[in-house]
């Protein structure tokens, strides 16, 4: 399994679309994570980085906010989507999330950094 944050200057990005890379963890069959690392994705456009995620194998997506259209797009590609994630170390929210210490705000922005605090 495959666990991705956007990021953007090193840090959890406040917007999916926004990330100028993206942290990716490997899952092992243990629970742990067995590799990480740091991704450049191609240049945003609608849907190109969902169908990025999906060339990468990325299983779940965890994100502070998204817009509709995105969590439609990472849906139709099986990727799951967690929204409301705040600051911090990515491996230590990966962490956190295969733990069961993360759940989903639900909530998802209109899009092009068009997002309200939350």
């Amino acid at each position: 399994m495959k666990i991705s944050i956007p990021l953007i200057n090193n840090k959890i990005s406040d917007h999916f679309g926004g990330a100028d890379s993206f942290f990716i963890a490997e899952i092992g069959d243990n629970g742990e994570i067995v590799r990480e690392f740091t991704q450049t994705p191609p240049e945003h456009a609608p849907g190109v980085y969902p169908k990025w995620l999906k060339s990468e194998n990325v299983d779940i997506l965890l994100t502070k906010s998204i817009g509709g259209r995105a969590i439609a797009f990472l849906k139709d590609y099986g990727i799951k989507v967690i929204t409301g994630i705040n600051n911090g170390e990515p491996s230590k929210i990966v962490s956190e999330y295969i733990k069961g210490n993360i759940s989903s705000s639900n909530e998802f922005c209109a899009g092009s950094g068009n997002c309200s605090e939350h």
